[in-house]
């Protein structure tokens, strides 16, 4: 009975080990209603605004901040129409 209740253990001491390695971090990307431009809203232009403005809105999601209308409003105005999104953004 001891090796079974041993065995037991090991066996789901190992299983939460590996379990435990394959979380990782969650993706963090911005639904719907927190990108620049949606069907309710378009405060960015098309194209290097809009892809400008998602990225720093992502980069403030990542560091905790809740994404509002008046945040990405705010975005919106101060982010110069050709401003180039960096190459190592997903």
């Amino acid at each position: 009975m001891k090796r079974v209740f041993l065995s037991l253990i090991t066996v789901f001491l190992i299983g939460g080990i590996i379990v435990a390695q394959d979380g990782g971090a969650p993706d963090v990307s911005l639904d719907s209603f927190e990108q620049c431009n949606n069907w309710a809203r378009h405060y960015c232009l098309n194209g290097n605004h809009n892809n400008a403005v998602n990225y720093k809105l992502l980069q403030l999601k990542k560091r905790g901040y809740i994404i509002t209308t008046k945040l990405i409003k705010s975005y919106a105005q101060r982010t110069p129409a050709n401003t180039q999104v960096p190459q190592n953004a997903n």
